[in-house]
């Protein structure tokens, strides 16, 4: 269904971004919003926003509600909702500096954009609804910094400094001008909170979408601290493992007893998003095949296995065994979507989906 809004995209690269998964996705969205049914979608982990953006241009909602717990995300959002045209030219100007420099002086100007980032955070004021001039400032060299650092990450040390290195991209496009502006437009009909996803229960109501988009866990016993100087560093290959104390502690596992933190912190997670279903709702978890066992047995505990509508099977790879390589097994190439509803004898039906790179199978 089209309704007539831009067709923005995402405009920061973000961890864990959807982009690549809309048309599963889109398979799986509830009838009653394909049917008009529902007029509020609340994502309560926006990152990049794929999904939501991908509904905004879809669907006549009259409400969209986005949250997430990272200051300097809610701050680029609001700043694009209210003053998305200096964001651009001021985003232009840094693009238009950077361009026309060499190679190696292009890598002093990132460098120095990100202390001047880092140390311009102090004065900025992440509360206010209506972000001020340090706000557009601040935005154009966000975008600036995401569209020029290594593999477009967003990372801070222990002292909240973004402190990514350098990309070394041939001619990055910093400045879509027009996607940025389609963005600011759709922002323009959203309520965008800096907050905890459980904020979200109040604005939850019959006519009610909940896209929930949490972390979710790695090798539990891997203490995830890789070298980001080099593209091909190996989880567990000591060689690989960074010497920067403000990355180490940034990126220390966090879980504490390890998969059993994760398992808990999901649970919690689950218990609210099956409160927070209609009668007719279902829910989609993408997990990994290290735990995706784990996740299908909490599934099982909040919303009965009785519940379970199936697994489909993505591929988000490709790869071959190889003993060169110690691979010389089945080569770990796919993401899967567990699905479960809240009473499987009244959920809304939906189609498997198959498009390219995805295989699947619902009972």
């Amino acid at each position: 269904m089209k309704n007539g809004h831009p067709k923005a995209k995402p405009f920061l690269k973000w961890a864990g971004g959807k982009t690549q998964l809309l048309d599963v996705i889109q398979t799986h969205l509830p009838a009653e919003l394909m049917r008009g049914e529902i007029t509020r979608y609340i994502e309560p982990f926006a990152g990049s926003g794929a999904v939501f953006f991908y509904i905004a241009a879809h669907y006549p909602l009259s409400e969209l509600i986005l949250l997430d717990g990272n200051e300097e995300l809610i701050l680029a959002y609001r700043t694009l909702k209210t003053r998305c045209e200096q964001v651009v030219v001021a985003l232009q100007s840094l693009q238009m500096d950077y361009h026309q420099l060499p190679a190696e002086d292009q890598k002093i100007f990132y460098y120095n954009q990100r202390r001047n980032f880092n140390e311009s955070k102090a004065n900025i004021d992440f509360e206010h609804e209506k972000p001020g001039l340090a706000a557009v400032k601040r935005t154009a060299q966000l975008i600036f910094l995401n569209r020029t650092c290594y593999n477009g990450l967003f990372r801070v040390n222990s002292r909240g400094a973004f402190n990514v290195p350098f990309g070394s991209y041939k001619n990055p496009t910093i400045c879509d001008a027009d996607n940025l502006n389609a963005v600011g437009e759709v922002l323009q009909r959203a309520k965008i909170v800096w907050g905890d996803f459980e904020t979200c229960r109040t604005w939850v109501h019959a006519q009610t979408f909940v896209y929930f988009d949490p972390p979710y866990g790695i090798k539990f016993g891997s203490n995830w601290q890789v070298s980001t100087r080099r593209r091909d560093v190996k989880d567990g290959r000591i060689e690989d493992a960074t010497r920067q104390p403000e990355q180490v502690r940034a990126f220390r596992d966090t879980w504490q007893l390890g998969i059993h933190s994760y398992l808990a912190y999901l649970r919690d997670r689950l218990v609210l998003a099956r409160e927070l279903l209609t009668e007719t709702g279902s829910l989609f978890v993408q997990i990994g095949d290290e735990n995706v066992h784990l996740v299908r047995s909490v599934l099982d505990e909040v919303f009965g296995s009785e519940n379970c509508c199936g697994v489909v099977t993505f591929q988000k790879t490709t790869g071959q065994s190889s003993p060169l390589a110690k691979t010389n097994v089945l080569t770990k190439v796919a993401d899967y979507l567990e699905t479960i509803s809240k009473h499987l004898a009244g959920a809304e039906a939906v189609d498997a989906p198959v498009p390219n790179q995805c295989t699947g199978q619902l009972d």
